[in-house]
């Protein structure tokens, strides 16, 4: 009986110092995961893309911190902003301004990569503890001039991107809006260009609502013409705000499906096409047809086939089409 005792004393000892020696290891190997795994900065959070942080050093113009330069962006915060709290301050307002134009030189890099963009003219942004009214407010403006650059006259582009403050406070708004920003001069349609913005905020600036957003190429619905309703939304100017989430996420689709297929390079070619004969200066708004025709060269393959599939109306242009265009 004293045997059996002893023994079972033992296998008890062993079973415990076999667990204590299984405990050690997992501390040992997390320890040794931990270690190993890069550090994220803010800049670096969890996205379908993630940056680094840019090198890049912007700087306070003024010493009340209102007014702010980067390499892309001229940033001027309003008057009124000092009497918002966490503003008050001029070391406040440095912090942020600084801190705000890094974040917009990274998605500079980021639209880069994807869209091809290159800001030939300074960004001017201007925050407003109020837009229009209202703390949420943004909208961007654009004119178009002309310049001398070595003997030569060259298209200039006065952007400008107003903010309320609470809308500039906002990642993903900031993301949005800086996205039509580099878009504008191309004359898109809302479908196009609010996809695009959807795609930056969403994969750059980790926009939390199109994480949920339902997203599919299925047809919303069909106008009087029979096309799909997407193709002559009007975005901001939608007559659909009941669907609003839903028609920027189906946007967002489309420009996702497009890269996912046709490859990261896709839209840079889309674009340079697109510079190269410069029918944005000529066409107005560019129509949906106009667009699948530089699609079709940057993809290498007909894609009104695919557009049509999800009811938009639009046919096969010939590079004849395009001159006549260009000719007016």
């Amino acid at each position: 009986m004293n045997c059996i005792s002893r023994n079972t004393s033992y296998i008890i000892i062993f079973c415990l110092l076999g667990l204590v020696l299984s405990i050690s290891g997992c501390v040992e190997a997390l320890k040794s995961t931990q270690g190993s795994r890069p550090k994220r900065t803010l800049y670096e959070r969890q996205r379908l893309e993630t940056y680094k942080r840019p090198e890049v050093k912007p700087k306070a113009l003024s010493e009340d911190g209102l007014k702010f330069e980067s390499e892309h962006y001229l940033l001027t915060f309003s008057e009124d902003i000092k009497k918002v709290p966490k503003f008050e301050s001029a070391e406040e307002r440095i912090s942020r301004g600084l801190g705000d134009l890094i974040f917009l030189e990274g998605q500079y890099d980021f639209v880069r990569k994807i869209f091809g963009f290159e800001a030939k003219d300074k960004i001017k942004i201007k925050v407003h503890s109020t837009l229009r009214g209202n703390p949420n407010d943004a909208y961007t403006s654009m004119s178009r001039g002309m310049k001398v650059v070595d003997n030569q006259f060259q298209a200039s582009y006065d952007i400008e991107v107003n903010f309320g403050l609470d809308a500039f406070k906002s990642r993903s708004v900031q993301a949005h809006e800086l996205t039509h920003a580099f878009a504008q001069v191309y004359a898109l349609p809302a479908w196009l260009s609010e996809g695009m913005a959807v795609l930056v905020e969403a994969e750059y600036a980790g926009g939390a609502q199109w994480a949920k957003a339902k997203r599919s190429l299925e047809t919303l619905g069909l106008d009087e013409n029979g096309a799909n309703i997407i193709q002559n939304w009007r975005g901001h100017a939608s007559t659909l705000p009941d669907r609003s989430i839903e028609t920027y996420a189906y946007a967002y689709s489309i420009v996702s499906e497009l890269r996912k297929r046709y490859g990261d390079d896709f839209f840079k070619k889309f674009f340079a096409l697109i510079e190269k004969d410069g029918i944005h200066y000529k066409a107005g708004v560019l129509s949906a047809s106009v667009i699948v025709y530089y699609m079709s060269q940057a993809a290498g393959e007909d894609l009104v086939p695919f557009f049509q599939q999800i009811k938009f109306n639009v046919r096969k242009l010939k590079q004849e089409d395009i001159l006549s265009i260009l000719a007016d």
